[in-house]
């Protein structure tokens, strides 16, 4: 009976280790890794993958990863992701050199230098991380709507009126022929009608009246001009 009772003990034992080993292997691995923090002095300057170095980000500089490496950092029950873009640290045994805002979420500011677990976010033990496989994002050209077409207002010149001479004298400049027409005047000659006069020159009555100021058709004047 208690052999049977110590074999059962060594079985589930040797169960759950087996069961330990087929279901932990799928989990990913941490490594350790000294690591420091750098920031101050640092911002906005060019990093070793061309980008702009954002003390904020959450960024790191290692020795031999590829840019854009992944990774997740551990610290005391903190954890937070990185991506490398810079290299170093030069110093010791140090592996990565995190950026200030990533050493501020995991509460390594104050320490400066320690230990973390480090794992590959997109597969691999760390240090032979797998990258992402960049997404190529197409260029499309710009294309200039041909419907729309710059339009150029014609420029029209002033032309002056060659009806209106410039300095064209008065009508009642002109000089008054005796018993002829002239250029707009005419002299009443006796005996001569308004009737008469408006036949002859090609206007009416009425027309005569009205720019020369005359009231009473039956009294005009011989010798008086009028304006047609």
């Amino acid at each position: 009976m208690l052999l049977r009772f110590r074999f059962a003990r060594l079985l589930w034992v040797v169960l759950l280790v087996c069961g330990f080993m087929i279901f932990g292997s799928g989990q990913a691995e941490a490594e350790e890794a000294l690591t420091s923090w750098y920031g101050p002095g640092f911002d906005g300057l060019p990093t070793a993958s061309g980008e702009t170095f954002d003390a904020d980000g959450l960024s790191t500089a290692h020795q031999t990863l590829p840019m854009g490496t992944e990774l997740i950092v551990g610290y005391k029950g903190k954890t937070v992701p990185v991506t490398v873009n810079d290299r170093g640290p030069y110093l010791g045994e140090r592996e990565l050199d995190l950026s200030q805002g990533a050493a501020q979420e995991l509460g390594l500011i104050q320490t400066g230098v320690d230990w973390v677990q480090v794992e590959c976010a997109n597969g691999g033990i760390y240090p032979d991380c797998l990258t992402a496989e960049p997404t190529a994002t197409p260029i499309v050209p710009a294309i200039q709507d041909a419907s729309i077409t710059p339009t150029t207002a014609p420029v029209v010149p002033v032309v002056q009126d060659a009806s209106t001479p410039a300095n064209t004298p008065a009508a009642t400049d002109a000089p008054i022929v005796q018993g002829e027409t002239s250029s707009g005047v005419h002299t009443i000659l006796p005996g001569e009608t308004l009737t008469e006069i408006a036949t002859g020159l090609g206007t009416s009555p009425e027309e005569l009246m009205a720019q020369n100021g005359i009231t009473n058709p039956n009294l005009i004047p011989s010798g008086q001009p009028l304006i047609y």
